[in-house]
């Protein structure tokens, strides 16, 4: 199941702003309440954050002007994710090794 990513309201008098920035890169897998994209509008700066866990697919670029509910992106949380967002493969789920010296 796909749930959208839409940009939430900000105030009564805002009614677009600029998608400044994806904190994820598109086919990330995500995490509920990872932040995922920095929205500016006239009078204030805000993150946005993942509703739900899933592999993300960004439909629009960033540096664009969006309007309030507008779908953004999808989150597929039937998608099985590999690491989160930020997490090379190698680093996920392993523990740094100590190397033997010999004496």
């Amino acid at each position: 199941m796909a749930t959208d990513v839409t940009i939430p309201a900000m105030g009564e008098s805002i009614s677009s702003g600029i998608l400044a920035a994806w904190h994820v890169n598109d086919g990330d897998f995500v995490q509920e309440g990872q932040a995922i994209f920095e929205l500016e509008t006239d009078k204030i700066t805000s993150e946005a954050n993942a509703e739900v866990t899933g592999v993300i697919s960004i439909k629009i670029e960033a540096d664009e002007e969006v309007e309030i509910g507008q779908v953004v992106a999808t989150i597929d949380e039937s998608a099985e994710g590999g690491s989160p967002a930020g997490e090379s493969a190698s680093d996920a789920g392993t523990a740094p090794t100590a190397e033997a010296t010999p004496t």
